[in-house]
């Protein structure tokens, strides 16, 4: 093993951020008098043979007896130490060795239970109206630590070396983005969502608020807020075919700062060149507290690439009472045309926006309820673009719009996990928003009047699970007649958790509609994504458009107690179906295309990289040429709650 694959490793390392969290303790050991047995163990405690379906912190006492009947994880441990004893025979092993593999006395998995869904603030309902004294903070380390037990540390060098290269967030950071400070009054709404903004700033592995009372002043508590860090830097791998891949390499908190840096390149066999820098960001969020963030992008694929930068500030917190931003951006797409004969042209704009929202509590306590105002100017100037009259090529207009919207909402949280992640803290939104936008549109060669109405909802039911819906109506008026419509319904639900054994499964189910009316020449939508479809070009995605589309999606999550050689392991199935063709046509006589399959995600805390995930597709009826089979390889791409917040004024996207 020659000094340049050790660097190569050591520098997997560095851009990774996937070993080992080195736990506080090994499986079905004791720890200062706490037996901490895993999922799957079959013990004997005092003499009686018990089962553990969870992972389990067990007290002894003094004169317990206790002994191991079957360890799920022997095989893992005996795996590793043989390996370590062969790596160790040479020094460059050892070396690799300790790179790659946390030291001996590292769990081979972690201890997490699952959490009920509970409403965010409860825990911070009954010291409302008290004052804040003060304010600590208590930063854990990334590898060895754990929020609920602070005395756990990392026993392995690796994990002392992953601590000692990570540039833990700077205090200052996370003081910006608080809302509240030494001497304001409890509200334990403006706390459970400034824990949740905390979480969802994503370089954060969790974070916890805690409020402890003052002993002498029963009118005062101090603010506890635990952190633990996400190593930061990273890579993102995905498999797109065999000669087509991609590769990410990001810092989520550049030097403790808060602030992203990414950067994506691209491996494709039938491109040119081969390989490419497909895209780069630089993010810095909640500039010096004002909680507006600063972007500048860059892509550049095979047929499009553009230049993007902008400056927003979100209405991340229902109490901010002004929101607002700026972008400017430029675009170059290479785009096939079809009419009058098979031809590619090369597309230039630019675009701008600049908005503003202000927003105002019309309800208060423990469920307040916003109106929010917003107003924006957008652009969209072509310099270069297909012949365009007033009768062809509508697509390619010059366009200056203006928008208002009102909105009425409210948006709260709860707190559970085991939905899109592997048992991490998750915050599950709830609530609803109505929405009118309206405005000008000066068109080019007319003008014309944007109108559209939007509702959603969500909730959680403690015997159902969580349901959420969104309905828009959207469209253009122009001198009497109505163009570019749009209906879109989406229905989301997933189960609560359910036990089964040492087993834990979550159920998902979702239902989208989506119908163009009067659309313009060259508008469609497809069913690429809902199928799940991959390695399709743009030719490809013809045979899955047209102007309507009904879909529907089920699919299971297994969460397992199984480790396998130091893996963990979450199986899951799906069900995708579609139709998709004209509007007129009725639902059930459009073409029909349906996507089964299973997979695996594999976490496997030892390896560099953290979570891969491996799939199988079956797609029975797929145009000729087109594989019915489907073998995917790629890191998994988590999914985002749809949230109740007020937003910049927008058109209804037609996809």
């Amino acid at each position: 093993m020659n000094p340049a694959r050790i660097f190569i490793a050591l520098m997997l390392f560095l851009m990774a951020g996937g070993l080992l969290h080195a736990q506080s303790q090994p499986c079905n050991t004791v720890f200062r008098d706490t037996l901490f047995i895993c999922a799957g163990s079959l013990m004997e405690i005092d003499g009686k043979q018990i089962r553990y379906s969870e992972d389990t912190l067990f007290p002894i006492q003094a004169g317990t007896q206790w002994r191991i009947l079957n360890d799920p994880y022997k095989v893992s441990t005996i795996f590793y130490d043989s390996l370590r004893k062969f790596a160790h025979k040479t020094g460059t092993g050892k070396l690799m060795y300790n790179l790659l593999v946390p030291g001996e006395k590292d769990a081979i998995t972690d201890v997490q239970a699952d959490l009920l869904t509970t409403e965010g603030a409860r825990k911070f309902r009954k010291y409302s109206g008290k004052k804040i004294r003060k304010i600590r903070l208590r930063q854990f380390s990334v590898f060895g630590s754990d929020l609920y037990d602070p005395k756990a540390i990392s026993t392995s060098w690796l994990g002392r070396f992953g601590n000692s290269i990570h540039s833990n967030t700077h205090p200052s950071v996370i003081s910006r983005n608080l809302i509240v400070s030494e001497g304001d009054i409890i509200n334990a709404l403006e706390l459970a969502e400034n824990e949740q903004f905390l979480r969802g700033l994503g370089y954060f592995d969790d974070v916890h608020l805690e409020l402890i009372p003052v002993k002498d002043d029963s009118q005062e508590v101090d603010l506890l807020i635990f952190v633990k860090d996400n190593f930061s830097l990273g890579i993102d791998i995905g498999v797109r075919t065999i000669s087509h891949w991609n590769l990410g390499i990001f810092d989520k908190n550049f030097l403790g700062r808060g602030h992203r840096l990414e950067m994506y390149f691209s491996a494709n066999a039938s491109a040119s060149p081969f390989f490419s820098v497909a895209s780069a960001a630089y993010l810095i969020p909640n500039i010096m507290g004002t909680f507006f963030d600063a972007r500048l992008g860059v892509v550049n694929e095979l047929a499009y690439s553009s230049l993007s930068a902008g400056l927003s500030r979100e209405f991340y917190i229902y109490s901010l009472k002004y929101a607002g931003g700026v972008e400017f951006s430029h675009h170059e797409q290479l785009k096939n045309f079809y009419f009058p004969a098979l031809y590619t042209e090369k597309i230039v704009y630019n675009a701008q926006q600049v908005w503003l929202g202000r927003s105002a509590l019309l309800i208060s306590g423990e469920k307040p309820t916003s109106l929010a105002f917003s107003g924006s100017v957008s652009n969209r100037l072509y310099t270069r673009r297909p012949y365009s009259s007033p009768d062809s090529n509508l697509l390619f207009y010059n366009s200056s719009q203006v928008l208002f919207s009102l909105s009425v909402s409210r948006n709260l949280y709860y707190t559970g996990n085991y939905i899109y992640q592997f048992g991490r803290t998750e915050d599950i939104p709830y609530g609803y928003i109505f929405e009118v936008t309206a405005g000008p549109d000066g068109y080019e060669f007319y003008d014309r009047f944007y109108t559209g109405l939007s509702f959603g909802w969500g909730h959680y039911y403690p015997l159902t699970g969580y349901l959420s819906s969104r309905f828009s109506i959207s469209g253009y008026q122009k001198q009497g007649e109505f163009e570019q419509g749009l209906i879109n319904y989406k229905f989301n639900y997933f189960s609560n958790l359910v036990k089964s054994g040492f087993f834990k499964l979550r159920f998902f189910a979702s239902l989208s509609y989506v119908n163009g009316l009067s659309r313009l020449h060259g508008e469609s939508v497809n069913v690429v994504r809902e199928l799940g479809l991959s390695g399709l070009d743009s030719d490809d995605t013809l045979h899955f458009a047209g102007s309507k589309k009904v879909c529907l999606s089920f699919n299971t999550n297994i969460y397992t107690p199984f480790y396998f050689y130091g893996f963990k392991v979450a199986f899951f199935n799906f069900a995708n179906l579609a139709w998709i063709g004209a509007s007129d046509v009725p639902a059930y006589d459009n073409k029909f295309y349906s996507g089964f399959g299973f997979g695996v995600n594999i976490r496997n805390e030892k390896l560099v990289i953290k979570t891969l995930q491996f799939r199988i597709a079956f797609y029975p009826g797929l145009p000729e040429k087109k594989g019915a089979i489907q073998f995917e390889f790629s890191g998994i791409n988590l999914l985002q709650f749809f949230n109740f917040k007020p937003r910049a004024p927008r058109v209804m996207a037609y996809e």
